[in-house]
């Protein structure tokens, strides 16, 4: 697993320093999960693709769904962790930025952006869980990327502004986030997200 930037993981491999990760970076966005291609490379799936016709089918009709839904709460079901709300913020973003970008509608990046918003302003992502956080760094992430042409000075202010100091530090010092080698990990996404 690869645990520590510039070093060997267990598995032989090298990570290289953030600055030479940061050089190899696409100039445009999106860059996480996506090339700048690839949803208009899904724009009118036709009969001939029938699976991803069904699978988009699937992500609108979710991406409907969640429009009139209320945004996330801060709430830790079981007394603990944050993760189900992270995953769901997580869900919601990733549905709706990627329904924005295919159907050109800014309902749907709107709506993500609400997300955001609300789960900007909890109190902490729960740094004392780092997958709790992780997750809702990944939905931040994707929700700055996958719809960077949308967002305006404040957009980009609230997403870098919240996914970077207090919970990433407590995060990354944590002895469970090192052993599984995702304080790394969760800090690159945010970097390759950045510009």
């Amino acid at each position: 697993m690869l645990c520590q930037t510039g070093r060997r993981g267990s598995n032989g491999l090298s990570v290289p320093p953030p600055e030479k990760i940061l050089a190899t970076l696409r100039p445009r966005h999106p860059r996480v999960m996506a090339k700048p291609g690839t949803f208009d490379s899904l724009k009118g799936v036709d009969g001939r693709r029938w699976i991803a016709a069904r699978i988009y089918r699937d992500v609108k009709r979710s991406a409907d769904e969640i429009l009139p839904a209320p945004v996330s709460k801060y709430e830790k079901p079981d007394g603990r962790r944050l993760l189900s709300v992270s995953r769901r913020v997580l869900d919601r973003v990733r549905t709706l930025a990627l329904a924005g970008r295919i159907e050109g509608d800014p309902r749907y990046a709107d709506r993500a952006w609400q997300e955001l918003v609300a789960a900007a302003a909890f109190p902490d992502w729960n740094p004392s869980h780092f997958l709790d956080t992780a997750e809702m760094t990944h939905a931040f992430a994707l929700g700055y990327d996958w719809l960077y042409e949308r967002w305006t000075a404040d957009h980009d202010k609230c997403c870098v502004r919240r996914s970077s100091p207090k919970d990433f530090v407590r995060v990354s010092k944590s002895t469970t986030a090192r052993k599984a080698g995702l304080a790394t990990r969760t800090t690159g996404t945010r970097c390759a997200t950045a510009g």
